[in-house]
């Protein structure tokens, strides 16, 4: 829902973040990071700038607000609350649940076309959104959201892991009915990520293979009998070219994403230290699609400077050396989330998207956390006591 370019999700995101510092500064925890700090300021002049030549110029400083409160704002409020083993996996949790809720609802519009869900989207090819606007959101939720209930699954307590395999399956389900490719290859990304980190173990994979598969199977039968809807495969071959579209309507494919690069960059030739402006109509590069790059988008619409501070805000969760400070399955599971949101955002126009920026915003919560308690001490933070991190410490967090 949304007024305007204001969302729901916008108002309930800030009412959280506002509860979170406000909670801290009554508690004399408030901590001001130089470097969200830096990103912050930095994104609001680059939005001012942009906006001078946006089509949209209200539009445009609205969407810079928007990232400030995304870059900004939710990895600090993240960071004051989620303190613990035990919240961080909550937090995790919390989205894949969400995850899991709009993986469902696509599968019911799968098995009930007939069913109509407000602002949802079925495309000519049977691809839908759940409870999502779009096809691409509900591919790169649950891409993200299966990824973080595998971590759930692995590094959570009992009852959570109950929540979260069943979940999965909704999430996996939700995805294949989504259609996305790039949503399939950034799960299978993140996957890759927690088995190169020796997070996932075969009998994690034959555990979560009982439940995801029976689902994975009962979605492709549906959408074996949906009309003109393809398969896994189907798409994949239809994104790379070597199948024809057989709805004869544009479907996004990776020759259309190349399009919108190369036509992105020779803007960002012409307007590389400005940018064209950050609202929707600006955005787009070849009169139909927004670049489906990140930093490539970012580029276009807020200049060569905006997308430096979004690559810095993007990797900067993953700084410090605490990834390997401990072999630890919340570690590779938080690794692997991000991993995922980032891949994503590689094939899609995710610049403002919050299942971009919330996985990351909890990545740096977690790299905020084991800071406390491992002998690393990372750049630009205060002096913390060293200590490690010990399944007892862990236990009482």
């Amino acid at each position: 829902m949304r007024s305007g370019t204001v969302t729901v999700g916008d108002v309930a995101t800030l009412a959280a973040i506002a509860a979170a510092f406000t909670t801290a500064v009554v508690r004399h925890e408030a901590v001001v990071d130089r470097g969200l700090l830096i990103i912050g300021l930095g994104t609001a002049i680059t939005a001012i700038l942009a906006s001078f030549a946006a089509v949209a110029p209200l539009e445009s400083v609205l969407v810079g607000l928007r990232l400030i409160m995304l870059l900004a704002l939710l990895p600090g409020a993240a960071a004051l609350v989620l303190t613990s083993r035990t919240r961080i996996v909550g937090a995790l949790l919390a989205f894949g649940l969400g995850s899991a809720a709009t993986g469902a609802a696509g599968l019911a519009q799968l098995a009930n076309p007939a069913l109509v869900i407000s602002g949802s989207q079925v495309t000519a090819a049977s691809r839908l959104s759940g409870l999502t606007g779009h096809v691409s959101d509900q591919g790169g939720i649950t891409a993200v959201g299966a990824i973080a209930l595998v971590g759930v699954a692995l590094s959570g307590k009992r009852w959570q892991r109950l929540l979260a395999l069943p979940a999965l399956a909704a999430t996996v389900a939700g995805l294949v009915a989504s259609g996305s490719v790039s949503g399939m290859f950034a799960a299978m990304f993140g996957t890759f990520v927690l088995v190169a980190l020796r997070a996932l173990k075969l009998r994690y994979l034959v555990l979560s293979g009982m439940l995801v598969v029976p689902a994975l199977a009962y979605t492709l039968s549906l959408q074996a009998g949906a009309d003109g809807a393809l398969n896994p495969i189907e798409r994949v071959m239809l994104t790379l070219g070597l199948l024809d579209d057989p709805s004869g309507v544009g479907v996004s494919s990776s020759e259309s994403r190349f399009d919108t690069y190369r036509t992105a960059i020779a803007g960002i030739a012409d307007r590389g230290m400005l940018g064209h402006g950050l609202d929707t109509q600006s955005m787009i590069v070849d009169g139909v699609f927004p670049a489906h790059n990140l930093f490539i988008g970012s580029a276009y619409g807020g200049g060569l400077a905006l997308a430096l501070l979004i690559a810095w805000a993007v990797f900067r969760p993953f700084a410090g050396g605490w990834i390997w400070s401990q072999h630890d399955r919340l570690v590779a599971s938080l690794v692997a989330v991000g991993s995922t949101s980032i891949i994503f955002a590689m094939t899609a126009p995710s610049l403002y998207n919050r299942y971009l920026w919330i996985p990351l915003a909890i990545v740096w919560a977690g790299r905020q956390w084991i800071s406390h308690w491992s002998s690393i001490e990372l750049p630009g933070k205060l002096r913390t006591p060293r200590h490690s991190i010990s399944r007892r410490r862990q236990s009482q967090l």
